[in-house]
Parts: C-alpha cells; sequence; structure tokens
C-alpha cells in the first residue's frame, strides 16, 4: 500500500511538495530531498499531511502526478511545488522532459478553484 502527501510551508502555509511513499515514515523524512526543498525547510519549516492512504502504488503515482499538475511546479514557473518531476517515476530524475495528461479527466470548476494563472490554456485539459 502507498500514500501521497504534502508538505506545507510553516510560515505561508502554502503547499510546496507533494510525494508518495510506501508507508507513513517516508512522510517526515529529510533525506533524499532536493536543495530547493532543504533551502525551505531550514529557513521556514514545515508540516506534513497525508492527502491519500492505502492506495496502490499505481493510482498513488497517478495522484502524484495530477497534484503537481493542480499546483504546478516553480522549476518551471508554473507553480508553488519544488518537485523537480511530473511526478510518478518513484524516485527523482532529470531526464524525465514531459508527461502527457492529455487522457486524463479533470473538473473545470476544480482547475479554477485552485491555481486558475497557472493553467494558460485551459483546452489543452479534457473537461467535464
Amino acid at each position: 500500500m502507498a500514500i501521497v502527501y504534502k508538505h506545507i510551508r510553516n510560515d505561508t502555509n502554502k503547499v510546496f511538495y507533494i510525494g508518495i511513499g510506501k508507508d507513513r515514515y517516508r512522510i517526515g523524512r529529510k533525506g533524499n530531498r532536493n536543495d530547493y526543498w532543504h533551502n525551505i525547510v531550514n529557513k521556514h519549516g514545515f508540516s506534513k499531511e497525508i492527502i491519500h492512504a492505502d492506495l496502490s502504488w499505481e493510482d498513488a503515482c497517478e495522484f502524484e502526478k495530477f497534484y503537481i499538475m493542480l499546483y504546478g511546479r516553480k522549476d518551471l514557473k508554473k507553480g508553488c511545488l519544488v518537485n523537480l518531476t511530473h511526478g510518478g517515476e518513484g524516485k527523482p530524475t532529470k531526464y524525465i522532459n514531459n508527461i502527457d495528461f492529455s487522457d486524463k479527466y479533470i473538473l473545470k470548476e476544480h482547475l479554477m478553484k485552485f491555481h486558475p494563472r497557472n493553467f494558460t490554456n485551459q483546452n489543452q485539459y479534457k473537461m467535464f
């Protein structure tokens, strides 16, 4: 079983990282994180929250991709997350260029509720 979790900055209470793990132990670990993550944690601290639990690994990967797309990645200038991949790999890799989300169904109202400024081309997603 797997979990999907988020890390929240203590200074702004905003999400800055989305992750997956095999168990609840991973959510609080500071090892195997990127420099951007460490900079935020060292300066502001963080809290953690489990978004989904008791998922198959495949489902957890899909949820991670969804939330990273929803919040947007800071390195791509599309959001607030310090994640360096689109998610779903289970480990960081710099060789992932693009993941096609065209087969994912997303509620338009859900996208607009969260970061509408991050989605410049709303028509690229299939809407209900």
